[in-house]
């Protein structure tokens, strides 16, 4: 048996040369081809230990510890929707020659390589262009995370993200309806008896999410004095096991085929600001009158009828889809013969509005449930552009 300093060295009955070492109190094995090889590791090893570099001995490539950062460290806590990106992202952009690396020779300059050609020619589709800078700072944040894991875990000696560099991405403009635009779309829609028009006035007039809205419970409802409780949010994803996730998600269409890849799942909001409670417009008490005759229209003694008290859901008392309520919308437009516009937008045309109306931007992030303040910002600071006007003209 020879020794390397701390280190002690062994031929195995196979023929292989077995370092030995000790490591924060545990004993480890490094296997090579020859003494001298295996020599030379263990010295290496012990320097790295010496000077607080150490790197623990793995076969990691690249992909491989990507996979298993996302099921073992990152799916426990992730929402099942992220969850799926994140696969998406790995599998697409990893799945490559590049992600072949050992995970150990991956630095911050292959890394920055690799983001500039995805700004320049990333599209896995393999149509022209790159990636957005939104996606790209998404898929760096990904990489960061994952990174970082492998550094606690002695895999790597520090984090290589840290010194790459994209571009800012900027806010693309949104179409929102005009006052005169939204002012009609509300009255029109106030007079169609049907839940996808009244849930688009309640969108308008309270800035909702289009989840939070699907996923509305009527216990969360307080017609007569005016109030709602935002608590949900009702998602179509792909099938999982609700009972491990960190979530508190129920699975709603239990009805559907089993062939589906995807199920609608009753989850928290997406942050704990957006946890909120909204006072209601006089249209959208309005509204949530009419949506509660049609439930009771549609419930009419019908046995275990909407078991989840939803306020939106089918005549069978199944969830409302999201497809639904997007398609009375373009509906509405075409009817006005507005412009078309996403669902979404009504979200957009709410928060323009109340940033016509006050400086209170703190108020105002809690109505939307952003998680900060900067967020309403960064997403609606342009909507002031007509006070700015005003205040230089004073001047």
């Amino acid at each position: 048996m020879s020794r390397s300093q701390t280190g002690h060295v062994r031929q195995r009955k196979s023929g292989l040369w077995e370092g030995q070492y000790v490591y924060q109190k545990e004993h480890r094995s490094i296997y090579g081809i020859t003494q001298e090889e295996v020599l030379q590791q263990l010295d290496e090893i012990i320097a790295s230990i010496e000077n607080g570099n150490y790197i623990r001995p793995n076969q990691h490539t690249l992909i491989s510890w990507l996979r298993e950062w996302l099921h073992t460290y990152a799916k426990p806590t992730l929402r099942p929707a992220t969850f799926t990106n994140y696969e998406v992202n790995i599998e697409r952009h990893f799945n490559t020659e590049f992600g072949k690396v050992k995970l150990k020779n991956v630095s911050t300059r292959m890394l920055q390589d690799f983001f500039n050609e995805k700004l320049v020619s990333g599209r896995a589709d393999k149509k022209p262009g790159g990636l957005s800078p939104k996606t790209l700072k998404n898929m760096r944040y990904m990489l960061y995370v994952a990174l970082d894991q492998a550094y606690y875990d002695q895999l790597i000696p520090f984090n290589p993200v840290n010194g790459v560099r994209l571009p800012v991405p900027e806010s693309p403009e949104q179409r929102v309806l005009r006052p005169e635009e939204k002012e009609q779309v509300c009255a029109y829609a106030a007079t169609i008896r049907t839940l996808a028009a009244q849930g688009v006035v309640l969108l308008l007039t309270c800035g909702l999410r289009r989840g939070e809205l699907l996923g509305l419970q009527w216990k969360d409802v307080d017609v007569e004095n005016g109030i709602i409780k935002i608590r949900h949010t009702l998602s179509r994803l792909e099938k999982f096991d609700v009972t491990k996730s960190a979530y508190p998600y129920i699975q709603l269409d239990t009805y559907a085929p089993k062939t589906n890849r995807t199920a609608i799942y009753l989850g928290p909001v997406k942050t704990r600001k957006a946890v909120r409670t909204i006072y209601l417009p006089v249209r959208a008490k309005a509204a949530l009158c009419v949506i509660r005759a049609i439930s009771a229209e549609f419930a009419n003694e019908k046995p275990n009828f909407n078991l989840h008290n939803l306020v939106f859901c089918t005549k069978a008392g199944h969830p409302l889809d999201a497809k639904v309520l997007e398609e009375g919308f373009q509906k509405i437009l075409a009817e006005l013969q507005f412009k078309s516009v996403n669902l979404h937008a009504t979200r957009h045309t709410f928060a323009t509005e109340v940033l016509q109306k006050t400086t209170d931007i703190i108020t105002v992030s809690e109505i939307l449930g952003h998680a900060k303040p900067s967020t309403t910002l960064d997403m609606y600071g342009h909507t002031f552009d007509d006070r700015k006007r005003a205040l230089m003209e004073q001047m």
